[in-house]
Formats: C-alpha cells, structure tokens, sequence
C-alpha cells in the first residue's frame, strides 16, 4: 500500500540578505520561490554590533551620555537607511513584474549577529523557508570557522536553503 506525500505548502520565505552583488543567485532563488508559490517574502539584514574594543575607543573621546546619544540617533538614522536600501535592492534585483511587488510583506534590519536575527525572525514570523546565502569554506577555515549558514542550519527548526556564493 503506498503512502499519501503531504505537500509542502510555502507561504512565508525568509530571505536573508548582505546587499553585496555577489548574493545576486540568493535573490533570485528566493524571488523565483516567491513567485511559483504566490509566497510572501520577509527580507532581513542583520548589522554586527559594536564589538567592547570599539566601544571602549568610543568611551574614552567622548562622555558616555554623548555616546549613547550618538549611537542612539545614529542607529535609527542608519537603520532607515538600509531599509530604504533592502527595498531598493529587491525592487531592482528581485522583482521583474511590477505586479509581484506585493511579495515583498516586511524588511527587518536589527542590530544582532545574523545567525540570531534570522533564527529569530524564522520563528517570530512562522515562516516555511529560510533562504539565504552560504560561502564556501576550503581547508583548514572549514574546520575552525562555523558560517552563519552552518549555525542557522544546525540550529532552525524548518527547512533551510542555502545557495552557493561565488568568493
């Protein structure tokens, strides 16, 4: 007797994003997703925070209430910025048919590392497909450095696809 194949419904992508030009095969296979499955796509892009040596040469020029004013402003000025630039960028790369703009449901830009933004997004926005981009590593780096698609990989809790980059 054979058994009845569910089909995997996608409704939700999540496609992370570096807005580099050589992410150009990610976009497209998350646009081309998007669109043979009428799917909604949640685009994110993740800024590295500050890391304690940058902070603590922030600290030492200037007074710590003038550094948090300046990284507050800052943050939120630099966050509309990347976002008008993600909605650029899928307008120009993703999007063919002015018709499939509607795809595009939400951009988040957060300052987290990647790995958490997206695993987090992925399961805040229950989406079906994480999509994203993934460096080959050759040698000794494959060893001692885990990629964020390694991590997301190893740790999301619905299907990932990673599309080769080209170094």
């Amino acid at each position: 007797m054979r058994r009845a194949i569910m089909l995997t419904h996608i409704n939700k992508i999540l496609f992370a994003t570096t807005l580099e030009r050589e992410t150009r095969a990610v976009t497209e296979m998350a646009a081309s997703l998007a669109v043979k499955y009428g799917a909604e796509v949640i685009m994110v892009h993740a800024l590295e925070p500050l890391g304690n040596f940058g902070r603590a040469i922030v600290d030492s020029y200037i007074s710590k209430e003038l550094a948090e004013k300046i990284r507050s402003e800052g943050r939120d000025e630099l966050m509309r910025d990347i976002e008008t630039k993600v909605r650029t960028f899928f307008e120009e790369e993703m999007i063919t048919d002015p018709s499939q703009q509607h795809l595009l449901k939400e951009i988040i830009v957060r300052e987290v590392n990647p790995e958490e933004l997206i695993l987090d997004v992925a399961e805040e926005k229950n989406v079906d497909l994480i999509v994203m981009g993934s460096h080959r590593r050759r040698g000794l780096s494959k060893v001692i450095m885990g990629s964020t698609a390694r991590k997301v990989v190893e740790l999301a809790e619905r299907p990932v696809l990673c599309v080769p980059l080209k170094n």
